[in-house]
């Protein structure tokens, strides 16, 4: 019977405790909740920073890569002039080479010329 009558009273303990600690372990789960609302926040600031900075790379790396092709337009030109004059510069020099190759024939005609007229 004493027994009886000590779980009731501890059970009526534990029923006028427990709005408090129900209060207590709300508290808590709330605490809980915005600590990890706080840190989600902050992980987004991180990520949209993040973000940005990487937009911004890529956005220079974008102007960087338009100016290498635009360099490299530049330097196809440049060496499609370049084969033009290189082509030019063969012609004339296959041309005087045909000339200097004239000049030596007539001087040795010359040459010859004036040994045989030298002996007659």
């Amino acid at each position: 019977m004493e027994r009886s009558k000590l779980m009731d009273g501890s059970q009526q303990r534990q029923q006028a405790s427990a709005p408090q600690d129900n209060v207590a372990r709300y508290q808590q789960h709330t605490d809980r909740i915005d600590d990890h609302l706080s840190d989600a926040q902050a992980i987004i600031a991180r990520t949209e920073a993040t973000a940005q900075n990487i937009n911004n790379n890529l956005a220079d790396q974008r102007d960087q890569f338009m100016s290498v092709c635009i360099n490299v337009d530049a330097t196809r030109e440049d060496t499609a002039e370049t084969g033009m004059h290189l082509k030019k510069l063969k012609c004339k020099m296959a041309s005087q080479i045909v000339f200097l190759y004239a000049v030596i024939l007539g001087l040795i005609v010359v040459i010859i010329w004036r040994v045989i007229s030298k002996f007659t």
